[in-house]
């Protein structure tokens, strides 16, 4: 057998060996994981200095971990987590310095949804940082959002632009409360605030179509009250303000105002 013909059939080997094991090359894993969580950090906030990251392997279907580590900024030590789920990071919580100058319109460059935002960056310099208009948005899914709530819970829909902001106050007494609903489109980034006086009072958020009771977001499971999610398809999110537990029981009150940023 000449060489050109061990080299060719040693190169048909390698080629049926790996159409034989797609599964590995397509492996993911907890390494790809703290590096998906990494580059979203560094996209978001331009982070670069990187310590401690770990990644926990979540229940479920799918491909579900938890990132958490700490960056340094400037000095001083803030600690940061990531959800991912089949592959794409869902939610980012990072309480740290954002990056100086960094305005409403170039965040909108930011991530998977870049090609759409160019147009809302734009009309942004040319409207005065004004709203746009909510044409492209998905239909509100009530029927399914009305089915993960508890019969305490009462649903709205909140209607702003699909690129703007909405701030919503209200009150929760016990276990009784208003859920939120609003819809979301695939490449958008979602950041939602709560400010309340209570340090019991909490908020989740919830895909609607999602029937197995996770949450994308769950402010007491991680200790704060700022969710940003970049949106992975197009869904309807629920917002569910909350009482721990403890202090629902009692039949305590708190009040508390939403800012709802959909970019």
């Amino acid at each position: 057998m000449h060489i050109t013909d061990i080299k060719t059939t040693l190169v048909s080997a390698a080629i049926t060996l790996s159409l034989a094991v797609p599964s590995a090359a397509m492996a993911y894993g907890k390494n790809d994981a703290i590096r998906d969580c990494k580059q979203r950090l560094r996209d978001e906030y331009k982070l670069t200095d990187f310590r401690h990251e770990s990644a926990q392997e979540l229940p479920g279907q799918g491909h579900k971990y938890k990132v958490t580590g700490n960056t340094k900024v400037d000095g001083d030590k803030y600690d940061f987590s990531c959800e991912i789920k089949d592959r794409h990071v869902t939610s980012i919580n990072y309480d740290g310095p954002k990056p100086k100058g960094m305005t409403g319109a170039q965040k909108l460059a930011v991530g998977a949804a870049a090609a759409i935002a160019a147009g809302v960056i734009a009309s942004k310099m040319n409207e005065g940082d004004t709203e746009t208009s909510s044409t492209g948005l998905p239909s509100v899914d009530t029927a399914a959002a009305q089915r993960i709530l508890s019969p305490d819970e009462t649903l709205q829909t909140l209607d702003f632009p699909a690129s703007g902001t909405k701030t919503v106050s209200g009150r929760i007494q016990g276990y009784k409360t208003v859920a939120y609903a609003l819809p979301v489109s695939k490449g958008q980034r979602l950041e939602v605030q709560m400010d309340t006086p209570s340090s019991s009072a909490y908020f989740n958020i919830y895909d609607a179509k999602d029937t197995s009771g996770a949450a994308l977001f769950a402010g007491e499971r991680e200790g704060t009250n700022t969710a940003l999610i970049r949106v992975a398809e197009d869904a309807t999110y629920v917002i569910r303000p909350y009482l721990v537990r403890a202090v629902a029981r009692r039949g305590s009150s708190a009040n508390y105002t939403f800012k709802i940023e959909r970019q």
